[in-house]
């Protein structure tokens, strides 16, 4: 009974574990600012605040960023869903359970990009001599 009690003990940890889930979660924390600050951040047609922001959002969807400024154009961004490569940890430890857990939790997905910034001015000079908007978009 205890060699039992001990063999499942032992292997709980492997067959009953979410690999993207524990490793990543099933949220990210995106940051959004802009020069000159205080633009209004609208994520999904919902305004959430004024940069610089910091945000969670759930891994298992995507998202349409619109970041608005008083006297400056509107810039808008997608962020999507990727394949998080940690959902595959499931294979190699043998985690069952984690192949239903992390496509639930949203864990078996990455955000990208995960940090936006705007500089309005150069957005604007761009615009103005027709040349490519300069905005740095990236994710961790």
């Amino acid at each position: 009974m205890k060699k039992s009690l001990l063999a499942v003990f032992l292997a709980a940890p492997i067959l009953f574990t979410s690999c993207a889930t524990i490793v990543s979660g099933s949220k990210k924390k995106v940051t959004i600012s802009s020069t000159p600050s205080e633009a209004s951040v609208y994520i999904n047609d919902v305004e959430v605040g004024k940069t610089p922001l910091e945000t969670k959002l759930k891994r298992k969807q995507s998202y349409n960023v619109l970041i608005k400024l008083d006297n400056y154009e509107d810039y808008s961004v997608k962020i999507n869903k990727k394949f998080n490569a940690w959902y595959l940890g499931n294979i190699m430890l043998g985690g069952a359970v984690g192949f239903i857990i992390d496509p639930i939790t949203g864990a078996m997905f990455k955000l990208d990009p995960t940090i936006i910034y705007v500089d309005f001015d150069k957005v604007k000079a761009s615009k103005e001599l027709n040349e490519p908007i300069p905005v740095a978009a990236s994710s961790n």
